[in-house]
């Protein structure tokens, strides 16, 4: 059911997503904020401004009480409308007068950046249902759909406030904004909390206190939904009051965390290390950077690079989730994530690329000779099909090439070892060349060479003596082995979730490489399962030979 749930919120943040893309921007500006001083609301203009074209002057009194309420939300810095008029109640030189402002339309509302955060939420709820689907039911990876599917909504949520269609639809976005907001907070702790990091004791002091850290984060927004209802917030020391705490919070945060990163042990650091680092210096840190120019420098690029890098800050988790399984995902999770999103882009760019061939060939072509047309358009879309399958392999391996390059750089070596074991002239020395090749290769402590005699399969060469030494014909593992003629992975007492690659020559399996778990708990790559067929058949072929030659 909470599956369910974070699955449903993660499509409604993409609709929003949708619906922020599709409606121009309608944000604006009055060229004016309120700032209290004193028990006195006071103006500050900006040069040039919508404000300041209507005859209102830095320092001039506002009667922020007297101001309706869409007046004060555009005045407390929430995103006035464009083109709506907004009346204040201003006092100048002792003169009470009412003025209107005209909001102009603000020059930060890109419908490039809508574009691009649309892109992030279809990234972020993909991964959200394909975790959702794949997972094994555990509190982390339940916990991690509701983070991606709560990003994706708060991305959108802040988004709205450029899109909303009256000022009380943007006022109640930034109450939303706030409750996602803690939201991500509080999942991001508790997600922590659940990996292999710190002591006991130590994560379950963190998970009581998540309501509290929740709130401290981002804690400006607050004062600025409150300032709508009394300008005492917008005074300067509550706002670089509140300022300074999220400041030092996110920095806290964002070293605590890399400090957690590292009492993490070795077999568990890999798979934490990204997960870790990432939210550090995305979730943390770089909000913190955020703040500090905000309050303090008001630099326009350093503002647009921090904003947009806070976005990157489940870049890590996913990518952890990929390729290092976050303690009990499902390894399948691992490739069908990657290679499916990877296939759907492929067939949206072909189908897309077919209607652009299909409606310039249309044109091209005289009416009368439709039926040219219909037959060129089958033509091209049967070109764009046959390309399909070997472009899907060339992303697939430059995919590979970036993000398992350690691996495949020990996948050549073992490749080279197959086509060497042609020249072995002895079947003592094959099987132990084949074992140091693969103990060498594999990212596992245990691997086994197992050879058969008719009866049974006896273990040559094993990295640990605790690995069975022998295998009747009558068991299980035996019995897949000689129905299987490529690698398998085995669910059998003793070798489960092991890859076993038979040697197998012409009908007869002569042995078998028993391949262990790896240190990062993930799968094994199709690249690595076809680098061991190779070699299996290579040194199956080879044992064959000596074995009637001797």
């Amino acid at each position: 059911m909470q599956r369910f749930l974070a699955g449903l919120i993660a499509l409604f943040g993409l609709g929003l997503s949708v619906y922020n893309a599709a409606v121009f921007p309608s944000g604006g500006t009055i060229g004016m904020t309120v700032q209290e001083r004193g028990g006195v609301v006071y103006a500050l203009v900006q040069p040039g401004g919508p404000a300041a074209h209507a005859g209102i002057a830095g320092g001039d009194a506002i009667e922020y009480s007297r101001a309706s309420f869409d007046a004060r939300i555009a005045a407390s810095g929430l995103v006035p409308k464009a083109g709506a008029v907004y009346r204040y109640p201003v006092v100048h030189d002792g003169e009470r007068r009412i003025v209107a402002i005209v909001a102009a339309r603000s020059g930060t509302n890109s419908r490039y950046g809508l574009l691009a955060d649309l892109a992030l939420a279809i990234l972020y709820v993909t991964f959200c249902l394909l975790v959702i689907a794949k997972a094994a039911p555990s509190a982390i990876s339940t916990l991690l759909a509701w983070l991606l599917a709560t990003f994706a909504l708060q991305n959108a949520v802040s988004d709205y406030q450029f899109t909303a269609p009256t000022l009380d639809a943007v006022f109640w976005s930034y109450i939303a904004q706030l409750i996602t907001v803690a939201a991500v907070q509080a999942l991001m702790i508790a997600i922590v909390c659940n990996l292999p990091v710190g002591t006991p004791p130590l994560r379950r002091r963190l998970l009581s206190f998540i309501p509290l850290l929740s709130l401290l984060a981002y804690g400006d927004l607050p004062a600025l939904v409150f300032s709508v209802a009394s300008p005492v917030f917008t005074a300067p020391a509550v706002f670089n009051t509140i300022t300074g705490v999220s400041i030092a919070y996110d920095l806290i945060g964002g070293l605590a965390l890399l400090w957690l990163g590292g009492t993490a042990l070795p077999e568990d650091r890999v798979r934490v290390r990204w997960f870790i680092s990432t939210l550090a210096l995305f979730g943390y840190l770089t909000p913190a950077l955020f703040g500090f120019n905000d309050a303090y420098v008001h630099d326009s690029l350093v503002e647009k690079i921090t904003l947009y890098a806070s976005s990157f800050a489940l870049i890590g988790p996913v990518y952890a989730t990929l390729r290092h399984q976050l303690v009990d995902l499902d390894v399948v999770l691992s490739r069908s994530a990657v290679y499916g999103i990877i296939s759907l882009a492929i067939v949206l760019i072909f189908l897309a690329l077919e209607w652009l061939a299909n409606t310039v060939a249309e044109a091209q072509v005289d009416e009368r000779w439709s039926g040219v047309a219909s037959l060129l358009s089958f033509a091209i879309a049967l070109v764009i099909g046959l390309s399909m399958r070997p472009l899907h392999t060339g992303v697939e391996s430059a995919v590979n090439a970036v993000v398992f390059r350690d691996r495949l750089r020990k996948l050549r070596l073992l490749e080279s070892f197959a086509t060497e074991s042609d020249l072995i002239e002895s079947r003592a020395v094959l099987l132990e060349l084949t074992f140091a090749a693969a103990r060498d290769s594999l990212e596992t402590a245990d691997i086994a060479i197992y050879v058969g005699d008719g009866e049974r399969y006896g273990r040559v060469h094993a990295t640990n003596e605790a690995i069975p030494a022998r295998l009747d014909r009558s068991d299980r593992l035996v019995l897949q082995l000689l129905q299987r003629t490529g690698p398998f992975v085995s669910h059998v007492d003793g070798f489960t979730d092991w890859l076993i690659v038979p040697l197998r020559v012409r009908t007869e399996t002569v042995g078998f490489i028993a391949c262990g778990r790896k240190r990062d708990h993930t799968a094994y790559l199709s690249d690595e399962e076809d680098a061991l067929d190779r070699v299996s058949h290579h040194v199956a072929t080879s044992y064959a030979l000596l074995r009637e030659n001797s």
